[in-house]
C-alpha cells in the first residue's frame, strides 16, 4: 500500500507508513491483526498460562519508553513469536547516539534534529537472540529483540564483494608552527573476499613546547595496538563480535590510551595532552571514538554532516545560544578545551555508531583544518575531488592559504564501489 504522505510502498495490511509514520488513507479489508489495546494486550503472562491467544500490540504503543510501533509484520503465529516494524525515539539517526530522551527534539551528542527516528524490527521471542541482534529488552512480560529493518525499498548496507574502501591521510606543520604535534594514522585489511577492518586515527597534540607531539603519538600507539589485539585479530579469526562488544572494546582502548599519556606526562612533569578522534571500520559499519575537538564528518548524497561534538568552551557557549555559529571560528577563547587525553585520570568518551552506504564518506580532521577551511571548503574540495589523495592534498593547500596558523592534519576514506 503506497504512503499518499511520501510515497513509500508499505505492506498491505499496514495502518501506518513505516517510512514516515503517518496514517495510511486506505486499509486492507482484511481485519487487521492489531486490535484495540486492552488490559490483556499489556498485562505480563501468567505462568502456565496459554500465550497463543494474547492480542498483537497496536500501532501507537510503545515499548521500553522508546520503541514506537509502526506496524504489525507478522500477527499469525502464537505469541511470542512476533515481529513489528517500529521507531527507534532514542537512537540519533544522524550520529547513532542512543540514549537520547525520546521527547527530545535534537541529539544530545550531534545536536541533529530527531524528527527522523531509525526504523527497526522488533521480534517478540524467547531466548536465545536471533542473529543480528542489535539489543534487547523485556516489556508486558515478553522478551524483544531488536534487528535491523528490511522491509522492501529500504536502502541495504552495501555488499562487501561489491565496493572497497579508498583512503589518503595527509598532515603538515602549517606556516607558522615549528613542529607538528598532529599525529594522523590509517589501517586498513581488506579481505579477498572484500571483507574490510580499518582504524582511522586523527590526534592534536597539545602544550607547545610542552611534548604535545609525543602525548599525540602514545595516544594513536595505544589505540592501534588495543583495537589490533582486543577487535581487528578476533574478527580476522572468525570470531563473532556483537556491535555492543566493539563499542565497549573501543572505549576501553582510548581509556588506556588517556592512562599512558597520563603516566606519561606525571612522568615527564609536563602538561602535555591530546585530542582523539578514532574511526573503526568494520565492512560498512562506523564506530567512532572521540575527545576534543579534533572532528569526524560524514560526506554523501545528504552533503556533508558533522557527526562528533566539540568538547570546547565555544561549543558550550554556542548550546547556550551566547555566541553564533560564526563567532565558533573567532571567540578568543576557541582554543579551550575541556576534555583531552592526559590530561586527567579518569576520562569520558563518545561513542558513536553508524551505518554508511555506498558512495559515503569519512573525514577525520584537526580543528587546524576545520578552523581555516570551514565547513563550506570542506565540502567544496569533496564535491571537486572525487579521489580521497587529491583531496587530502587540496585540503591541506587550503589550510596554508588561509594563513596556516596551526599543525593541519586529514584523513579522506570513502565506500566506493569496486572497479574491474
Amino acid at each position: 500500500m503506497q504512503c499518499a504522505h511520501c510515497g513509500y510502498a508499505n505492506r498491505p495490511q499496514a495502518l501506518y507508513c513505516a517510512h514516515c509514520g503517518q496514517a495510511l488513507a486506505q486499509v486492507n479489508e482484511a481485519p487487521h491483526p492489531a486490535q484495540e489495546e486492552s488490559e490483556g494486550a499489556s498485562a505480563p503472562i501468567e505462568e502456565g498460562e496459554g500465550q497463543s491467544n494474547a492480542q498483537a500490540l497496536a500501532p501507537g504503543e510503545i515499548l521500553a519508553g522508546r520503541y514506537e510501533i509502526l506496524e504489525v509484520i507478522e500477527a499469525e503465529v502464537p505469541a511470542p513469536r512476533r515481529r513489528y516494524r517500529a521507531r527507534d525515539l532514542g537512537r540519533c539517526a544522524r550520529c547513532g547516539a542512543e540514549d537520547n530522551a525520546p521527547e527530545a527534539e535534537y541529539c544530545a551528542h550531534c545536536g541533529a534534529a530527531l524528527d527522523d527516528a531509525p526504523v527497526v524490527t522488533l521480534i517478540e521471542e524467547e531466548p536465545p537472540a536471533p542473529e543480528g541482534c542489535l539489543a534487547q529488552f523485556q516489556d508486558r512480560g515478553y522478551a524483544y529483540y531488536v534487528v535491523r529493518d528490511a522491509s522492501p525499498g529500504r536502502a541495504e548496507p552495501p555488499q562487501p564483494a561489491s565496493w572497497e574502501w579508498r583512503y589518503a591521510v595527509a598532515s603538515d606543520v602549517g606556516r607558522v608552527r615549528d613542529l607538528n604535534e598532529d599525529c594522523a594514522e590509517a589501517h586498513l585489511y581488506t579481505e579477498s573476499g572484500g571483507h574490510a577492518l580499518g582504524v582511522f586515527i586523527v590526534a592534536d597534540g597539545l602544550g607547545g613546547q610542552d611534548s604535545g607531539e609525543v602525548a599525540s603519538r602514545l595516544a594513536a600507539a595505544a589505540v592501534w595496538e588495543g583495537l589490533r589485539e582486543r577487535v581487528w585479530l578476533p574478527i580476522l579469526r572468525g570470531d563473532e563480535m556483537p556491535s555492543a562488544g566493539v563499542e565497549e572494546a573501543l572505549c576501553e582502548v582510548v581509556r588506556a590510551a588517556n592512562e599512558r599519556v597520563y603516566a606519561a606526562r606525571t612522568l615527564q612533569a609536563s602538561q602535555m595532552s591530546t585530542t582523539l578522534t578514532v574511526a573503526l571500520v568494520v565492512d560498512a559499519e562506523v564506530y567512532i571514538a572521540h575527545v576534543g575537538d579534533s572532528r569526524a564528518y560524514r560526506w554523501g548524497a545528504r552533503g556533508l554532516e558533522r557527526i562528533t561534538k566539540d568538547h570546547s568552551l565555544v561549543q558550550r557557549l554556542l548550546d547556550a545560544g551566547q555566541i553564533s555559529p560564526g563567532e565558533v571560528y573567532t571567540h578568543p577563547q576557541r582554543n579551550l578545551i575541556y576534555h583531552s587525553i592526559g590530561d586527567q585520570p579518569h576520562l569520558e568518551v563518545d561513542i558513536l555508531t553508524l551505518t554508511l552506504e555506498e558512495g559515503d564518506g569519512l573525514i577525520l580532521c584537526s580543528d587546524g583544518l576545520w578552523e581555516s577551511v570551514r565547513d563550506e571548503g570542506l565540502e567544496e574540495v569533496l564535491l571537486a575531488e572525487p579521489e580521497p589523495e587529491h583531496a587530502c592534498r587540496r585540503l591541506i593547500e587550503y589550510a596554508n592559504l588561509a594563513g596556516g596558523e596551526d599543525n593541519v592534519s586529514v584523513i579522506v576514506a570513502q565506500l566506493a564501489r569496486k572497479t574491474l
